[in-house]
């Protein structure tokens, strides 16, 4: 599917994720205790290839969960247009080795108990959604990370888009 040109110029990338409550005694990570969060996250991007497109507006659904046995499972969603958008999907073991999604790889990581970052490798760089759990709050954070050597950021909607600028602006994070 094609992009109008016409579509509006203003970028701030929209991730949700879906929710489930957390026990008080669980210790995520560790013990294997089912989670699933709602967040936000916003980011801002200029793309040259394949359309020369600024601050450009696009949105984007993250729904996940993992569950007793470490395995996870996730689909983030974007929005390019009305009839445009592109799923990828993060499945496996949490630790485990990355799985091949559109443009890259995607994987789950554990960074203690009750942090997960969910990272999405792309050829130039990864994009990295970091969900800290506890007993009463969760908080997420969104950054991309561009590799060594690489003057471009890529984003893959349907395509393999390449943007000289993408901006991290913020996430927020709830439960259910």
């Amino acid at each position: 599917m094609r992009l109008r040109s016409n579509i509006a110029s203003t970028v701030a990338i929209v991730l949700t994720t879906s929710t489930v409550a957390v026990a008080d005694d669980a210790v995520i990570g560790e013990s294997g205790a089912q989670f699933a969060v709602k967040s936000e996250i916003y980011l801002q991007l200029d793309c040259e290839t394949p359309r020369l497109v600024k601050d450009f507006k696009v949105e984007a659904d993250f729904q996940g969960s993992v569950n007793s046995k470490s395995e996870g499972r996730a689909d983030l969603t974007i929005h390019l247009a009305p009839m445009l958008s592109a799923r990828i999907p993060f499945v496996g073991k949490v630790n485990g080795p990355p799985h091949v999604a559109p443009g890259g790889s995607t994987s789950i990581r554990s960074l203690g108990p009750g942090k997960f970052d969910m990272i999405w490798d792309l050829p130039n760089n990864s994009l990295h959604l970091s969900i800290d759990l506890n007993k009463e709050i969760c908080t997420a954070r969104i950054s991309v990370s561009r590799k060594s050597g690489a003057n471009q950021y890529t984003l893959f909607a349907d395509t393999m888009y390449y943007c000289s600028k993408v901006v991290a602006l913020g996430a927020t994070c709830r439960y259910n």
